[in-house]
């Protein structure tokens, strides 16, 4: 069974205020690590997620830092180097940001982070690295 979202449509300037702020939180905690963007953002993104998903500590940036903003950063990614753009998608349980492809794929940012920190799935050493690869790549 394929997922079908009742309705997706296109951020308001308000819901786009708020992907630039998620954004910002992403390269806050980018920076937080002291990685640099240098190396690609990729690749900046899987070492300051891998560093905090083994540190403990009160200066430990929040999951939903980690998550929303990690993820933003990665949709935005997304939308910059490939035929994607940021939409809303509302569905049964609420609505959400994602990345849709021109074919019509939806793509959760996001959630993808999320399910990864909170152990539904497996991260890996390289995750955004390999999402990249995966679907701007190909």
């Amino acid at each position: 069974m394929s997922y079908r979202p009742s309705k997706v449509r296109s951020p308001s300037a308000d819901e786009f205020g708020l992907l630039d702020d998620l954004v910002s939180m992403g390269m806050d905690v980018i920076a937080h690590y002291g990685v640099s963007v240098g190396s690609g953002v990729y690749a900046s993104m899987d070492a300051a997620l891998w560093t905090w998903l083994h540190e403990e500590g009160p200066t430990r940036p929040s999951e939903d830092q980690i998550s929303q903003g990690l993820g933003a950063v990665l949709g935005n990614r997304l939308v910059a180097n490939s035929a994607c753009e940021w939409v809303v998608v509302e569905d049964e349980f609420g609505q959400a940001f994602a990345v849709s492809e021109a074919a019509g794929k939806i793509f959760f940012p996001i959630d993808f982070v999320q399910k990864r920190i909170s152990g539904q799935a497996e991260p890996t050493p390289a995750l955004f690295t390999q999402i990249y690869e995966e679907l701007v790549v190909r």
